[in-house]
Formats: structure tokens, C-alpha cells, sequence
């Protein structure tokens, strides 16, 4: 037995779902799906509402939604609707999922001015009669049209081309996909196509609307001719780049260095002389010697390099602050390396057990035997047991 949509039953429902309100005009979604209605009714005070969930209920007629002008979203997928009526007073409609009902055609779809995407698959549409009101959505971007019954016609592809503002459809599931050349077809008549079934890129478009004018002769230049563009245009934009970078490096010198030579190495760094002068007042006496290191290494070349070495090891400077001197070996080094050391004794083997003896042996003590006190009395010897032939006579002992 189906429910029936009180205003009671609705309330409730309003009030316990997450966000919802108890006052009607302040709720902006309202969940109905699954609950069995077979009418939609009592919906009058909430004119504040953006989405509607009705899906999968025994719906027979869309009616009763004057008062929703502020509706963006209707979902009414899964229900027995035969016919698209009533809808009007949707004027700010967007979404509208009538999928899985018994519809043959879109009808009144045209009186949406805003309705953007429109889900009609699993329906009963079947030729380019059903499809006549796409023509009336301006604002139309997507539609799902897959899994119906639409025949294999040019008239069904040119209804479905006559939409003004679309960009994406799905046509999977009917006859009509059985139609040669189809996809090349529908990229030649909407020029604004960017997915039919997935995505269509530039290439593609390229080469089809070069098939629609001279064949498939045509179609194998175009695609020639694409790729030779698409390689100019990487170089051209290699060269941009690279034009772009001298002159940002141009600018960056002419701002900074006055003039457009790379400024040399020695203009750079601090001289000893301005050094001793005492113009590196702000800075450290850490960074003062590391300066002035810098400036005799790289000025040791023209006279000597053991100098540079020389001041390296006297600086104390940390490793990460300067680059370190080659190294030069010492003559006295290899000298020393020359004279042949004695290798140490090898180490007899023996047995680890005899080894742990030894070294428990020497670290525990042994007490030196006790001497006999000739001062104290010796204990009585015990007279010697008789022997019987039932063992040892103990009443001798007592």
C-alpha cells in the first residue's frame, strides 16, 4: 500500500535529516527517495528549496511544484513516469535526472531556461521526434541519452546537434552507435563537441572535420600536418623561452651590475686591502678570515700554492664554509711510508675452555693449606666395625 505525502510525514522527515529544520521555509534540501509516495503533494511551504531527492518511489506524474521557483536540482530517476509535465513554474532548474522511467519523448524540457544537464537514459526514446525540444535549450550543456531505443537515422543525429550550447553527450546502448563514421559524423556537426562517449581532443577534431571535407585521403594529411604543427610549435615555444631568459638575465644584470657583463670574480670578493682598512666592520671575525683565505687562495696561483695550503691550516674555519686546497703529498710522507714495520707476533690457537679455566683460576685466590696445632687435643679414633654376614654390626658401635 503506498504512503501517502502528509504534510506531517514531512515535517518529520525534514526535521530529522542532517541539517534539516522543523520551520518548512527554511530547509534547502529535502530527502524523499525510498519512501514509497505515488504522489507528490503538500510541498507548498517549502519555497525556499534548491534540491529535491524523489527518486525511486511509484511516482506516475510530475505535478504539484508551483510553489518551488528557487528549485535547482530535481532528481525523480527510478520512478513510472511517462511523460515530462507540469515543470514550468522550474525556472531556475539546472539539473534534472529523469532516468529510468517509461518516457518515449522530452517534452515541455524547452520551458527550463536554465536547465543545463539533463540525465533521460534507460528510458524509451526511439527517433528524432523524441529529441525535437533539445533544440528550445539554449543553456543545455550535457545530456545522457544512453540506453535507449534510439534508431540509426541522420535525423536523430542532427536533433540531437541542434541543441545550441552543447558540449557532451552519451549515446551508448542504442542503434544509432552501429551507424558508420558516426563519431567523425557528430564532431563535424557541433563544432563545440568536446565529449561524445569520452573525450574528444584536438587532434581527432583535426582529422575529422578534414574527413568531412575531402575524405580519407584528407583525413591522413590532416593528421600529418598536425603533427609537423605540433613540433613547430614546441620549438617556437623553446625559442620564447630561452629569448625570455637572456633577457629577464639582461635585466637582472643591468639592475644590479650597471652594465650588461658578467661582473668578474674578483670584483666580488673583499680584498686584503679593504680588509685592513677596516671597511668589513659589520662583519665577523670568522668572516673576515674566510675572506681573506678566499682572496690569497685564488690569488696563489700566479706565485705559489703552498701558500694558500699553508693559510688554510692556520684559519680555523669550518669545513662546509670554504672549499678546501688539493692536496699535495709530503716528501717526508713518502719517505715514512718506505720503512717496513714489523708485523706483530701471530697468536697460537688453543682452546677456548682451557683459556675461560686459566682466567677463573686467576681471578679467584687459593687459601694456603691450614696447619696442624699441636696445642689442641686430637679427636678419639672410632674403634673399626665388625663385619657379619648380614652387613656391618652397628650395635658394636654403641
Amino acid at each position: 500500500m503506498a504512503t501517502i505525502m502528509t504534510p506531517e510525514a514531512l515535517l518529520k522527515i525534514a526535521a530529522s535529516q542532517e541539517g534539516g529544520f522543523e520551520t518548512p521555509h527554511l530547509n534547502d534540501s529535502l530527502y524523499l527517495h525510498f519512501k514509497g509516495w505515488n504522489k507528490i503533494e503538500n510541498l507548498e511551504p517549502y519555497s525556499e528549496l534548491k534540491a529535491l531527492w524523489l527518486e525511486s518511489n511509484g511516482l506516475q506524474k510530475l505535478e504539484n511544484l508551483d510553489a518551488l521557483k528557487k528549485l535547482r536540482c530535481l532528481y525523480v530517476q527510478q520512478n513510472l513516469l511517462t511523460k515530462i509535465e507540469n515543470i514550468q513554474p522550474l525556472i531556475s532548474l539546472r539539473i534534472l535526472d529523469i532516468s529510468q522511467n517509461r518516457l518515449t519523448k522530452l517534452d515541455n524540457i524547452g520551458s527550463l531556461p536554465c536547465l543545463e544537464t539533463l540525465n533521460a537514459s534507460k528510458n524509451l526514446l526511439e527517433n528524432h521526434e523524441s529529441l525535437k525540444e533539445l533544440v528550445l535549450c539554449k543553456c543545455l550543456f550535457t545530456i545522457d541519452l544512453s540506453n535507449n531505443v534510439l534508431d540509426g537515422d541522420e535525423e536523430v543525429l542532427d536533433a540531437i546537434a541542434s541543441a545550441p550550447s552543447l558540449v557532451s553527450f552519451n549515446l551508448t546502448g542504442n542503434p544509432i552507435m552501429k551507424t558508420p563514421q558516426l563519431r567523425k559524423k557528430m564532431i563535424c556537426k557541433m563544432p563545440k563537441l568536446t565529449y561524445l562517449d569520452r573525450p574528444v581532443f584536438e587532434a581527432e577534431r583535426f582529422a575529422a572535420e578534414a574527413w568531412g571535407k575531402g575524405g580519407r585521403d584528407a583525413e591522413i594529411n590532416a593528421r600529418s600536418e598536425y603533427q609537423k604543427m605540433q613540433k613547430e610549435k614546441a620549438h617556437q615555444e623553446t625559442a620564447d623561452f630561452q629569448e625570455w631568459k637572456d633577457r629577464k638575465i639582461k635585466e637582472h644584470l643591468e639592475k644590479h651590475g650597471g652594465n650588461t657583463e658578467t661582473p668578474s670574480l674578483s670584483s666580488s670578493v673583499t680584498t686584503t686591502t679593504d680588509i685592513e682598512d677596516g671597511n668589513n666592520e659589520d662583519k665577523t671575525e670568522e668572516e673576515v678570515n674566510v675572506t681573506k683565505l678566499a682572496h690569497k687562495f685564488w690569488s696563489a696561483q700566479a706565485t705559489d700554492d703552498g701558500e694558500a695550503t699553508s693559510m688554510a691550516s692556520t684559519l680555523p674555519i669550518e669545513a662546509a664554509s670554504f672549499r678546501a686546497p688539493s692536496y699535495r703529498p709530503d716528501p717526508l710522507d713518502e719517505s715514512l711510508a718506505k720503512i717496513k714495520v714489523k708485523d706483530p707476533p701471530a697468536i697460537k690457537p688453543c682452546d677456548v675452555s682451557s683459556r675461560i679455566h686459566e682466567k677463573e683460576s686467576e681471578s679467584i685466590p687459593i687459601p694456603p693449606p691450614l696447619m696442624e696445632d699441636s696445642s689442641l687435643p686430637k679427636p678419639p679414633v672410632p674403634p673399626p666395625m665388625k663385619k657379619t654376614d648380614q652387613g656391618t654390626d652397628f650395635d658394636e658401635l654403641d
